[in-house]
């Protein structure tokens, strides 16, 4: 079963949602700019959370993105500034471009091993964050973040 783009866009009364494992695709930018959205349950049928799924979301307070995901797409999470913890599933393979820019609550951010691709600017201007850790140090990297406070914290597994 999927469910259409833009089908909650701008859905202001819209604060909880949890997307059953029957669900196995969402259409692009459904929950866009929803700033009432605080919380998510991503059910295990879901393979990829498309761009633009959940930009905007202000009020978005936690995600954590099931095993079955294997990619996060471009600005799926941008300007989510209320974001403070994202677990990301051990699939995820690939994070899109600006996929976590501007989530500036978030402090601390994990990669599992399969990670192997984090787009450009994938995680920048998240001025909070204080740990960064790579598991995989074979990750592909593409200007993932550009705080300068960040640096002292980042840590690429092998390194």
């Amino acid at each position: 079963m999927s469910i259409g783009e833009n089908q909650f866009r701008e859905c202001d009364a819209l604060a909880s949602i949890t997307i059953p494992d029957s669900v196995t695709r969402l259409g692009a930018s459904i929950f866009c700019d929803n700033t009432a959205l605080t919380e998510v349950v991503l059910g295990n049928g879901m393979t990829s959370i498309p761009e633009y799924t959940f930009y905007g979301c202000s009020g978005l307070k936690s995600v954590i993105i099931p095993d079955s995901v294997t990619s996060v797409g471009k600005c799926a999470f941008e300007n989510c500034t209320s974001l403070q913890a994202l677990t990301l599933g051990e699939n995820v393979i690939t994070i899109g471009d600006y996929a976590f820019k501007s989530c500036s609550m978030l402090k601390h951010i994990y990669l599992p091993e399969n990670v192997r691709k984090i787009g450009y600017e994938a995680f920048c201007e998240n001025s909070r964050l204080t740990s960064f850790v790579i598991a995989n140090p074979d990750c592909t990297i593409n200007d993932v973040y550009t705080s300068p406070s960040l640096s002292a914290h980042f840590v690429k597994a092998g390194y």
